[in-house]
């Protein structure tokens, strides 16, 4: 569901708040959650995960006719692999020199760019696929950062987030993280959110508008 959100080793998960919203729109639990776990599917009860060893965006997704993504943050290269930087600030090294990516030190990524990016543009041609067949699809994705508005403009095949019907939270979404056995609030949540529907049954965006607007503003583009 939101296996991690930055290259540092925490973890973080999506409030119960919004995986109860994005159930009561899909009217059960998704078919699918490509970028989940274990524990993160306690709460949303897809009816099929991926893990982070499964790397959900290598994975097929065409038999799915309701997906929740809530995607991992970071950075990928243009095989989908995670790339690590280093960082002093942080005490880290770059996988380059670690092979903490799973490739033996002194490799090369290439293509490197937003995971979060990368899986919207799995999406996208999921959506693209799925619309024709399957009139009623639908996914709820979560944008832990709005600058991903502004870097899936570069993705010409499919279509953006503003194409579809959204949730602007009025406060930063704080996502959950494990404490021993617990599942607890993040706290001090860095970045403003969206949650983004994607939908063409006028029906089920009136009800994503009156489930999120307790949220936040929601936007709906004309066509719906």
């Amino acid at each position: 569901m939101i296996p991690q959100h930055s290259s540092e080793s925490n973890e973080f998960y999506t409030p119960k708040w919004l995986v109860d919203g994005a159930l009561h729109v899909f009217g059960g639990p998704p078919d699918l959650d490509p970028a989940s776990s274990v524990i993160a599917n306690q709460l949303s009860g897809a009816k099929r995960i991926h893990t982070a060893e499964d790397n959900g965006l290598w994975q097929d997704w065409s038999w799915a006719k309701s997906i929740f993504l809530n995607p991992p943050g970071g950075l990928v290269d243009e095989k989908c692999r995670t790339v690590i930087r280093g960082s002093k600030a942080l005490g880290r090294t770059a996988c380059t020199e670690t092979g903490s990516c799973g490739l033996p030190p002194g490799h090369k990524h290439k293509g490197v760019t937003s995971s979060a990016a990368m899986w919207w543009h799995k999406l996208g041609w999921w959506w693209n696929g799925s619309v024709h067949r399957v009139p009623e699809a639908r996914a709820v994705f979560v944008l832990f950062s709005l600058e991903l508005l502004q870097t899936t403009q570069k993705f010409r095949d499919v279509p953006h987030p503003h194409d579809f019907a959204s949730c602007l939270p009025e406060d930063r979404i704080d996502f959950d993280k494990i404490v021993g056995s617990s599942r607890e609030p993040g706290g001090q949540p860095t970045h403003a959110n969206l949650i983004v529907l994607l939908s063409n049954e006028r029906d089920v965006a009136r009800k994503f508008r009156d489930t999120f607007s307790p949220w936040g503003k929601i936007l709906i583009p004309g066509s719906l």
